[in-house]
């Protein structure tokens, strides 16, 4: 118990000091565009390559499972969304933040608490989820603004070059390769070093990009998809594990998996393809501060 409360409060407090660090010293936007860029492109690729690089591949058959419980919860979350807006008859842009706050999740805050957790093991499972899991939310998401506020105008073959050139993606899929070439780890040595400092840059954005002036605006969107994101998808994971006896560590990292807030890219993919961004805004913005005691509370339960 103490490990996870610990875990959290020093991530939370890395993103407290983000969002203190824009608003008191680093005020220039560029500097945190540029902080961002590097994040997402050099330092986490450079750590999941050298963390599936250089792991001990075993317990596949476990793997494999975890894939197919988040998949299967995924998805029920996905057609449980979409059923919702039957109902709530949302506006075509707030109703893609809704999707979106439902069903994506922050790699930042993940990867920080599965390291803090469990080490390399935990992030070759976490790396092993992320392959498969990113390209689908990715193709999700796009299609359904292509549907409610493109009209179906959007190329399928430029998503999945979209796909293919992210960044995340690919550093897992060529860390699968150099761990079957055996590569030496002390050839990989200065990738470790890039990759060391991702998880620490990628926590002061989440809380440089927290906009606290959104929360007087609370919307049934948030709370829907704050339900679906932060309480209903780790609940469906933490059944469907026990139903098929992953071992506790596998399960664990599906759990946080499911559990995370919304991802900060989230707010990119509103504005430019004409999503509701101020809503989208607030629903990072307070699924990343509830987080802190769901997370917790999930844990708590799977653990009992």
């Amino acid at each position: 118990m103490q490990v996870i409360v610990s875990a959290i409060l020093s991530i939370f407090c890395i993103i407290l000091l983000g969002f203190v660090l824009k608003r008191k010293f680093y005020k220039v936007p560029k500097f945190w565009a540029i902080l961002d860029s590097m994040t997402y492109y050099i330092f986490m690729p450079y750590m999941l390559f050298y963390k599936i690089a250089t792991a001990k591949i075993t317990g596949s058959s476990d793997l494999l499972g975890a894939l197919l419980l988040v998949l299967i919860c995924f998805f029920i979350v996905v057609f449980l969304a979409i059923f919702i807006n039957f109902f709530t008859k949302f506006e075509p842009a707030k109703f893609t933040s809704f999707f979106q706050g439902s069903i994506r999740y922050n790699t930042y805050i993940f990867l920080g608490i599965v390291n803090a957790m469990y080490g390399e093991i935990g992030i070759l499972t976490a790396a092993f989820l992320m392959a498969f899991i990113i390209p689908l939310i990715n193709i999700f998401c796009v299609c359904i603004f292509a549907i409610y506020i493109k009209k179906g105008k959007f190329s399928l073959q430029n998503t999945f070059k979209n796909i293919a050139k992210n960044p995340f993606i690919l550093a897992c899929v060529l860390g699968i390769f150099a761990n079957f070439l055996n590569i030496r780890s002390e050839i990989l040595e200065p990738l470790k070093l890039i990759g060391t400092s991702a998880i620490t840059t990628g926590l002061l954005s989440v809380g440089a990009g927290l906009k606290f002036e959104q929360i007087k605006n609370l919307k049934p969107e948030f709370y829907l998809s704050s339900f679906l994101k932060l309480i209903f998808y780790p609940l469906i994971v933490f059944i469907g594990s026990k139903m098929i006896n992953l071992s506790p560590q596998t399960a664990m990292v599906c759990i946080f998996f499911a559990s995370m807030p919304t991802a900060t890219s989230s707010y990119i993919l509103a504005s430019q393809m004409g999503g509701d961004k101020n809503l989208m805004s607030l629903i990072i913005t307070l699924q990343t501060l509830i987080s802190m005691v769901t997370i917790w509370l999930i844990y708590v339960l799977a653990s009992a």
